[in-house]
């Protein structure tokens, strides 16, 4: 309300102008000259000048000029009104605003509590389609096998006769099981068995310093905009680097090695591996402490979260965000494994435990299914 448009100061009646510009404007006769201009600064750019048109200017033109009185007598006309009237009542209501709304908080916060929102619904959808995935998988084998085809996914796992865990105690929580419920140990660990030719000239080659394995998994990988930040601190480490993954790593440094497979399980049994960075799968940790390697862990998802969590208890594991990565970091966290023994002491006890069982896990898995 206390904001008036009182008109364009600087537009009055036209006068005369120089005798050559208006002898270019009689010269357009009834055709008439179209006037281009940008203003005092600014030009068009070279690369394209727009097509102005003459109906807007006409417009816009009638628009200016439909006024009672010049915009000059405007202007002095307010200022004698204002100075001699109290005109606080024009004064705008949001200039009288709480903080919260001044600086927008509750929009701020309303905002948040959206985004949240669509966050917590997609891993909702996300578990449900996880669960509609796993219904269709145990229905098709549920049908082919004839278990209980009257049940079923989800009352199947609320009633099973016996549940079989391929987990071990020695890298988890302790905690009650019922007895329906038997952990028969990890059932990818096995012994080592030996590496292709060119695999094994490179962990040889890596002399005292050993190797470190780098894998996410067989689904996840890291941001390729992490990739510089990786190969910084892979660059700046004394042992060699055999990195499996799909990602376009353009020249690795000499001590880097990139694949896109590789024999996890068989590289882990390695005695020259010293370190295993990972994503913090269930089957990468359990091998990693099958053959008492040390881990670095660089999780992505929630329950990778809580096993890292468990191996960080367990004194085996150093859990690194995968935001927070530097080049520094990495080198620190390398050189800690390393070099202090607690690390290696933990996972070589651990080792031990898994490997201590009258029976494998498979053994132990088809003995249970046939007696169930």
């Amino acid at each position: 309300p206390n904001m008036k448009l009182i008109g364009s100061l600087s537009s009055v009646s036209a006068s005369p102008v120089p005798e050559d510009l208006e002898n270019f404007m009689e010269s357009s006769r009834e055709r008439g000259v179209v006037l281009v201009s940008m203003g005092t600064i600014f030009e068009f750019p070279e690369s394209s000048i727009p097509t102005l048109l003459a109906e807007n200017a006409i417009r816009i033109s009638k628009r200016m000029q439909s006024r009672p009185k010049p915009p000059s007598e405007a202007l002095v006309q307010w200022i004698e009104y204002v100075t001699h009237n109290d005109v606080s009542h024009l004064k705008p209501e949001g200039l009288d605003m709480p903080w919260y709304q001044y600086y927008l908080v509750d929009v701020i916060v309303s905002s948040v509590f959206c985004i949240y929102s669509i966050f917590k619904i997609s891993a909702c959808l996300k578990e449900l389609v996880m669960f509609n995935v796993m219904n269709y998988l145990a229905y098709s084998i549920k049908q082919e096998f004839n278990i209980r085809p009257d049940l079923g996914f989800y009352e199947l796992m609320l009633s099973p006769e016996m549940t079989l865990v391929a987990g071990d105690f020695a890298v988890d929580y302790a905690r009650p099981i019922p007895p329906n419920m038997k952990l028969i140990g990890p059932l990818s660990c096995a012994p080592a068995s030996p590496l292709p030719e060119d695999l094994e000239n490179f962990m040889e080659s890596s002399g005292e310093h050993g190797v470190v394995l780098v894998s996410m998994g067989t689904i996840f990988e890291f941001p390729e905009s992490l990739i510089p930040t990786l190969v910084a601190g892979f660059k700046r480490l004394e042992q060699k680097i055999l990195w499996k993954t799909k990602l376009n790593v353009k020249n690795p440094p000499d001590n880097v090695k990139i694949v896109r497979w590789m024999p996890q399980n068989d590289i882990l049994g390695h005695p020259k591996l010293r370190v295993f960075i990972t994503h913090g799968g269930s089957k990468s940790i359990y091998e990693a402490s099958y053959h008492g390697v040390p881990l670095i862990g660089i999780p992505i998802q929630a329950e990778q979260q809580l096993n890292i969590g468990k191996a960080k208890a367990a004194g085996v594991a150093i859990g690194l965000e995968r935001n927070d990565l530097t080049p520094d970091i990495i080198v620190e966290s390398v050189t800690e494994i390393t070099t202090n023994p607690w690390y290696k002491g933990n996972m070589s006890r651990i080792s031990k435990s898994i490997q201590s069982r009258p029976i494998s896990p498979r053994e132990a898995l088809v003995q249970w299914v046939e007696y169930i």
